[in-house]
């Protein structure tokens, strides 16, 4: 895996099964998939850092910057923040869930999207959400 990056990158990135009986689908991705695509990231970190995400799907976008998130590594701030740009909804709020847990996405340029984010009728429910970005954002 290690000997040739991209290829695993793709691999995990489009692995769609078989699974293994005991293993229900919705457990492939937090419990083996999201591990071995962040310990790819940590290692390979240009792997995000140098890619476009907009040939991707929304679900492979949100599947790569979920691992970014989980890896930690703050190499990774731009191209989690782009996801506020997103243009799905699900991606645009695993950002704004992790802006407080993480330091590190804590930066200046976030505010002007979560404000943009807050006046959006689509995100009304998930308002309470961006105030909590908003507010860590004051701390930092």
């Amino acid at each position: 895996m290690l000997r040739r990056p991209d290829d695993a990158f793709d691999a995990l990135m489009n692995f769609s099964g078989p699974y293994p009986d005991h293993i229900h689908v919705v457990d492939v991705f937090p419990d083996y998939l999201a591990p071995l695509l962040s310990a790819l990231l940590r290692k390979h970190p240009r792997l995000l850092v140098d890619r476009d995400l907009s040939p991707l799907t929304s679900g492979q976008r949100w599947t790569l910057l979920a691992a970014a998130i989980e890896s930690g590594r703050p190499v990774f701030a731009n191209a989690i923040l782009a996801g506020l740009r997103d243009r799905n909804a699900l991606v645009k709020l695993l950002v704004v869930g992790a802006i407080p847990e993480r330091p590190f996405l804590q930066q200046p340029e976030a505010r002007p999207l979560l404000l943009k984010l807050r006046q959006m009728k689509s995100m009304t429910p998930h308002r309470g959400d961006i105030r909590r970005a908003l507010a860590a954002l004051r701390r930092a």
